[in-house]
């Protein structure tokens, strides 16, 4: 036997030991899932492939579905007061399994799911027809303390196979937090302005003038964090700021 036949039958030996030792089941429908399947985050094929993408009609800005394509501005992004990014997109609503599988993702710390999200933020965005070109990309940062408590940041993991695809620089030390905060979910929609006013800031703006900037993140609902975000961007001499998001809230 070759040496590329030995690890081909060992590797189909311990295959079948998992299998049979530690089986596991679709955390969307519950059928039995094979070794194969743990990259996919303990999640079939099947049940991925129903997680609704987001086609148009959505406003143009903001990307929330009560707006279309042909205004500027819907009744959500006109409570942002001010667009200070060009346009987001959400890759699908922020509902469903979608949304239990980024609640296991962040704060059940399974992070075998950030594999499988970030490619379909990946594809997401290369199917597109929305994005000119961009010259960097920007996960929304965490606090430090958050981050020692999560000890990973959900939006750089979605970020980093997009910019390895698009061979652009993945700078996740310009943008930072100027404060600990409490986390948006806890909050209303008035609130949840309020709490980001004042709360990014850019430790060295040479690196994003002029730059066409990507920011990334998990969610959005009001718009309030990414609009902070592209607010400082803007501010310290980026030329466009787009947002593309996992998912949208409706």
């Amino acid at each position: 036997m070759s040496l590329d036949g030995f690890h081909h039958l060992r590797r189909e030996v311990w295959k079948t030991f998992v299998d049979l030792i530690f089986p596991v089941n679709c955390r969307g429908c519950g059928k039995k899932l094979g070794y194969d399947d743990i990259s996919s985050g303990f999640i079939c094929l099947d049940c991925w492939k129903k997680i609704p993408i987001h086609r148009p009609p959505y406003c143009r800005r903001c990307g929330h579905p009560s707006g279309d394509l042909f205004h500027d501005k819907c009744p959500e992004c006109k409570k942002l007061k001010k667009v200070y990014f060009r346009f987001a997109r959400g890759v699908s609503s922020y509902s469903g399994l979608l949304r239990e599988t980024l609640h296991r993702f962040k704060y059940r710390y399974q992070t075998e799911l950030g594999t499988p999200l970030s490619e379909m933020m990946k594809d997401y965005y290369l199917s597109s027809n929305d994005y000119g070109p961009i010259d960097r990309i920007i996960p929304v940062p965490l606090h430090p303390i958050r981050f020692r408590e999560r000890e990973f940041n959900q939006a750089e993991i979605l970020a980093r196979p997009l910019a390895e695809a698009l061979k652009v620089p993945l700078d996740i030390k310009t943008l930072y937090r100027t404060r600990y905060n409490p986390p948006q979910m806890t909050l209303d929609s008035k609130a949840r302005f309020e709490n980001v006013q004042g709360l990014f800031a850019a430790s060295n703006p040479d690196m994003i003038r002029n730059q066409r900037i990507l920011l990334i993140d998990d969610v959005m609902t009001t718009g309030a964090t990414v609009n902070a975000c592209a607010r400082t961007l803007m501010e310290e001499g980026a030329s466009e700021v787009y947002v593309l998001v996992l998912a949208r809230g409706d």
